[in-house]
């Protein structure tokens, strides 16, 4: 019984170091686990948190690549802008700039509209003063006539006293006609209707003819009339019945504003090319300023007729419309006191007067080229 007990006691002892050994084995070996899982907790930490901070790291770049693109966009957004500004803004600039001339040229036409219409008030006035000039010499000589026929009827005359009359009447019925053609002329002139007639003539055939019509004219005022032709002057190409207006125009004026003892002289000659006639006279003559303005219509001089005769202020004007329409120059040279000459020039060369009349008037519409 002692042995079997002490042998139940060896087996438990021997049972208990096993289990013991077993558990101990048991144990260590869960402690190296252990170990080694806190090992791999150790390790993965780190990874963990480079993982970590690699995820924000890599969306941040994203972000900024995101950014970068979104920069890049709102940049060519804004160049297109600022270019579509440039162009723009040219646009305008062009737009101004065009704008800028287009004042210009406004302010130009409107001073030659004020200019053309200060011109017409003055036209106006001088046609109103002509018609009233015309009025007033119409009705002188209409007086005269109705006189005369009065006259007539109320009075036995013989035939002398009757002659007398009826040659005055004539005289008087003459100055109307002559003032109406005046005044006919004168509207031509305004409305630039001259037709030039143009023909091959000598100058000196016109100016001869024009010379015999006053001599008688300057001999009733003691008026002595010379004339000096040069014969060396070739044919030209002139409107006979204008040019004879204006030489008549000269040398009634010379007859008409000279007092008796005067005297005038009438010359043709050359000049280069130029064919030119003068009508001097030692009369009382021009001032300057008479000078200046003696060829515009209505122009009324300080000198008066000399023998009462009548005077509208419009034959010199005309005579100038007409030079004017044949290219050629017309002028004056004066002093007072000390007589005067007027003159014109035609060009001796072969050209198409007429043509060149029409060329200029369609530059220049309603004018003839005044010099």
């Amino acid at each position: 019984m002692g042995f079997n007990l002490i042998l139940v006691i060896i087996s438990a002892l021997i049972a208990f170091f096993l289990s013991a050994g077993i558990l101990f084995f048991l144990i260590k070996k869960k402690i190296i686990s252990l170990k080694k899982d806190n090992n791999s907790k150790k390790e993965e930490k780190p990874s963990e948190k480079k993982s970590s901070e690699e995820k924000p790291s890599k969306k941040m770049e994203v972000g900024k690549v995101e950014e970068k693109i979104d920069l890049n966009k709102e940049n060519k957004a804004l160049k297109k802008k600022v270019k579509n500004l440039d162009e723009t803004i040219k646009a305008l600039e062009i737009k101004i700039t065009n704008l800028s001339q287009s004042n210009e040229e406004l302010e130009i036409e409107k001073g030659k509209l004020e200019e053309a219409k200060k011109k017409l008030e003055i036209l106006q006035k001088q046609k109103d003063e002509l018609l009233e000039v015309v009025a007033h010499d119409l009705k002188n000589p209409a007086g005269a006539i109705k006189n005369l026929v009065d006259l007539l009827e109320s009075y036995d005359l013989n035939a002398t006293d009757q002659a007398e009359i009826m040659e005055t009447l004539v005289q008087t019925a003459s100055r109307i006609v002559d003032l109406a053609t005046e005044v006919t002329k004168v509207i031509e002139a305004d409305k630039g209707l001259f037709e030039l007639d143009i023909k091959e003539k000598k100058i000196n055939e016109i100016t001869e003819n024009v010379f015999e019509r006053y001599r008688s004219a300057a001999e009733a005022k003691d008026i002595s009339m010379k004339i000096e032709l040069d014969e060396n002057i070739p044919s030209a190409k002139m409107d006979p019945g204008k040019i004879d207006e204006v030489i008549d125009n000269f040398i009634t004026n010379a007859i008409k504003f000279c007092p008796s003892k005067s005297t005038v002289l009438i010359k043709t000659y050359m000049e280069d090319d130029n064919i030119t006639v003068a009508v001097s006279d030692d009369g009382y003559g021009m001032g300057p300023e008479e000078v200046q303005k003696v060829f515009k219509k209505g122009i009324k001089l300080s000198t008066r007729p000399t023998g009462n005769e009548s005077s509208t202020g419009i034959g010199l004007w005309i005579a100038k419309k007409i030079i004017d329409a044949h290219q050629g120059k017309i002028w004056v040279k004066s002093k007072k006191n000390a007589g005067s000459t007027f003159a014109f020039s035609l060009s001796a060369k072969d050209k198409d007067i007429q043509k060149e009349k029409e060329q200029k008037d369609k530059k220049n519409p309603g004018e003839t080229g005044a010099k």
